[in-house]
């Protein structure tokens, strides 16, 4: 989708991707899992998340380059280190 390329940021891709997730489990089958161990998975997921994303913005701010994913032209740098080590996509 070039024609969207770099004009949808992704805290907006990511709320939607969200919304989505929750109608799809309204619809589907759910697990009969306890509440509480539920909730306890999900705050250990959404603590491994801003883990990894300040781990991200520190490296980025080691390499002393944007963090704007929106202005790629502004980059200086390709973060490879930090949590970019060991990740799939450096940035």
């Amino acid at each position: 989708m070039p024609s969207l390329e770099l004009k949808i940021p992704p805290p907006i891709v990511a709320s939607l991707i969200a919304a989505l997730m929750w109608g799809m489990s309204q619809i589907g089958p759910s697990l009969a899992i306890d509440s509480q161990i539920r909730l306890v998975a999900a705050l250990a997921l959404v603590a491994l998340g801003i883990t990894c994303d300040l781990l991200g913005l520190m490296a980025f701010r080691r390499s002393k380059t944007t963090m704007n994913p929106m202005k790629p032209e502004k980059s200086s740098a390709l973060v490879t280190t930090g949590i970019y080590k060991v990740t799939r996509n450096p940035m």
